[in-house]
């Protein structure tokens, strides 16, 4: 493509504001979360809510997604901006990234941040290999709604 393609393209990708998600798994004792901006819900039936989620590979949440086929999603205040160096900046492998935060589980036994705005309990019901991540479509079976007025963090 040329140039002025690209620029335009990307223009007009750069002008969404995708909201910031914390996805949280688990497996047996080992949990983890992270931030992700790969999520949108995917059916508009009220009976049957559907998300779909990108998960990079590398990600040690992207191992117990694998592993336990469950996930949950979080959305946060722009009040919770540290979350964001806490989900998003050091592995799970190495550090429990819950310390010192409310959690209880949710019923397919993912972590449930419980200052989230609101939260949804997820089964992968599918799942797509895409080169680098894995593209999940999510039966939602759960779900929790802080009723707030405050906005949700965006890129």
């Amino acid at each position: 493509m040329e140039d002025i393609k690209y620029f335009g393209i990307n223009s007009l990708l750069n002008s969404l504001d995708p909201a910031l998600w914390v996805i949280t798994s688990s497996e047996g004792k080992r949990r983890n979360a992270m931030i992700a901006t790969f999520v949108s819900p995917a059916s508009i039936l009220y009976e049957q809510p559907r998300m779909v989620v990108g998960i990079a590979r590398h990600h040690f949440t992207h191992e117990l997604i694998e592993i336990s086929g469950v996930m949950a999603l979080h959305l946060i205040r722009e009040s919770q901006l540290d979350w964001i160096w806490r989900f998003g900046t050091q592995s799970g492998r190495n550090t429990d990234k819950f310390t010192s935060l409310e959690t209880h589980k949710a019923q397919t036994g993912s972590p449930i941040l419980d200052e989230a705005i609101g939260w949804l309990d997820c089964e992968v019901e599918t799942k797509m290999d895409a080169g680098d991540r894995t593209i999940y479509v999510l039966k939602v079976v759960d779900g929790g709604y802080s009723n707030t007025s405050d906005q949700p963090l965006t890129v």
